[in-house]
């Protein structure tokens, strides 16, 4: 992971929120053993009314996968922004070595 501390050259957005998340998948009977593992980072953006997210895994703190954009009131996918998405990405190319794109469906 690679973090650098610009003062001259800040991010153009930084998120509005990052949230640390587990998901475990069990096997569907009493005493069932676990199957999966995730663990992950969610990076949160709002950017000229759109909504990006990006999820980062702990097995995995070099690669990010950028999501969206998405409509801020919901889920749906948001029109095409290029600016915003290339704001977005240099935040998140400043601190990992890979940045996966994502685009919504």
């Amino acid at each position: 992971m690679c973090v650098t501390d610009d003062a001259a050259n800040p991010d153009p957005v930084t998120p509005v929120r990052i949230s640390h998340h587990v998901d475990e998948i069990w096997e569907d009977h009493p005493g069932g053993t676990l199957q999966e593992f995730y663990n992950f980072l969610i990076y949160e953006f709002e950017v000229a009314g759109a909504v990006f997210r990006a999820r980062a895994y702990a097995d995995d703190f070099n690669r990010v996968t950028l999501y969206g954009p998405f409509a801020r009131a919901g889920e749906a996918p948001a029109a095409t922004n290029p600016e915003a998405e290339a704001q977005v990405t240099a935040y998140l190319e400043r601190r990992f070595g890979e940045v996966r794109r994502q685009p919504p469906v």
